[in-house]
C-alpha cells in the first residue's frame, strides 16, 4: 500500500513501527484482494485516516471522495470567496511537501481561491515542495515560521510563538502596500 512509510513518521513511527504496519497493511489488502476482489494498492485515498478509508471502501462499500473538498463545500468555503470582496487568503500547514499536491486541505483551499483570482499565503512549519509545484497547487507564496534549524521536538514546542512571529512579519509586509 505505501502509506506506512509515507505518513507513519509524520505521526511519530519509527523505523521499526514502519515496518510492522506495512506489514500488517499489506496483510489486509492482500487478504480484501482474496476475498472480495479488490486490489487495494491501485486505489486513490485508501491510506487516509490511517487506511480506514481502506476497509470502508472494501466492506462497506464506501465512496473515496477528497477530504478537502467535502469541508470546503459543507462551510461554504468555495461560496463565500465567491460572494465577498477578500483580497488575499492565508492559510497554514504542519509540513507542505509532497503530499500537499496529492489533495491535502492547504491544496484545497488554494486551488478554490486561485480559481477566483485571489492570492494564497500558506504558513508552514515546514517547506519542502517546490515553488514550481507551490504555484501549480494555487499557492502564491510560502513560508516556513520556524525561525531557526530546530528539532521536531522544539518546533513543535515553539510553535504557537513562531506562528505569532511569522504572522507579524507577514503582516508587516502586507502593510508596506499602504505606506
Amino acid at each position: 500500500m505505501g502509506a506506512a512509510p509515507i505518513f507513519g513518521p509524520q505521526k511519530g513511527a519509527d523505523a521499526e513501527a514502519v515496518r510492522q504496519l506495512e506489514t500488517n497493511l499489506a496483510h489486509f489488502a492482500e487478504i480484501v484482494r482474496r476475498d472480495v476482489g479488490i486490489e487495494m494498492g491501485t486505489i486513490p485515498r485508501t491510506g487516509a485516516a490511517g487506511g480506514l478509508s481502506a476497509g470502508l471502501y472494501a466492506v462497506a462499500g464506501a465512496e473515496l471522495v477528497s477530504g478537502a473538498e467535502v469541508v470546503i463545500q459543507a462551510c461554504g468555503y468555495d461560496k463565500i470567496l465567491a460572494d465577498q470582496p477578500i483580497a488575499l487568503v492565508i492559510t497554514g500547514e504542519g509540513k507542505l511537501d509532497d503530499q500537499t499536491g496529492g489533495g491535502k486541505g492547504p491544496m484545497g483551499i488554494a486551488q478554490t481561491a486561485s480559481k477566483l483570482g485571489i492570492p494564497v499565503i500558506v504558513l508552514a512549519g515546514s517547506v519542502t515542495a517546490s515553488a514550481i509545484n507551490l504555484q501549480a497547487w494555487g499557492f502564491t507564496s510560502a513560508w516556513s515560521i520556524i525561525p531557526r534549524p530546530a528539532s521536531l521536538e522544539e518546533a513543535l514546542k515553539n510553535s504557537e510563538a513562531w506562528l505569532v512571529e511569522s504572522a507579524i512579519h507577514l503582516g508587516n509586509i502586507l502593510a508596506l502596500q499602504f505606506k
